[in-house]
């Protein structure tokens, strides 16, 4: 519904301000998406005796652990991006990077069968995960060896945070 209902839209567009997503972007969503996802922890207990601590522990654990993987933008050996039932990092970069309103593509959280069903799991000629890009060549060490990578061991450094002469 964050892809084809206007105001839905409007408010969930936010959450797909970078195209590469981080692992900070599974909370960085508008009030109206915070709220229908933590739906769950009251709607449960509402119909059915639960426990709470247990409820609040699974919540943590396979929205935010999982949204964690999604958004960190690493792909694993397995599950890769050609699992028939497990959306991974891939299936999420895409969702960031290609979706926009009324073009929703792998919006299924955890599993593929909900864009198979609705038709929104991206059409693509020729694979582009790292996977396929390994096998044709690309992705290899000396690629990476020529990227410029900044320095982040100065934020290791109290002086970093507290001079406010730094560039």
């Amino acid at each position: 519904m964050g892809h084809t209902i206007d105001v839905c839209w409007n408010v969930h567009k936010s959450h797909h301000q970078f195209f590469n997503p981080t692992p900070f972007a599974v909370i960085a969503d508008e009030y109206l998406d915070q709220f229908v996802r933590a739906l769950p922890l009251v709607v449960l207990p509402a119909l059915m005796p639960v426990n709470m601590d247990l409820l609040f522990f699974q919540f943590a654990t396979f929205f935010y652990g999982y949204g964690i993987y999604l958004h960190w933008g690493h792909e694993f050996s397995y599950p890769d991006a050609h699992h028939p039932i497990i959306n991974t990092s891939f299936q999420h970069y895409l969702h960031h990077s290609i979706s926009i309103k009324n073009k929703p593509y792998h919006t299924g959280f955890y599993f593929k069968i909900w864009d198979q069903l609705f038709g929104s799991i991206y059409p693509r000629e020729k694979c582009f995960c790292v996977k396929c890009q390994k096998q044709q060549g690309l992705r290899t060490q000396d690629e990476f060896n020529k990227i410029e990578k900044p320095d982040y061991s100065v934020l290791l450094n109290w002086n970093f945070w507290f001079n406010e002469k730094q560039v």
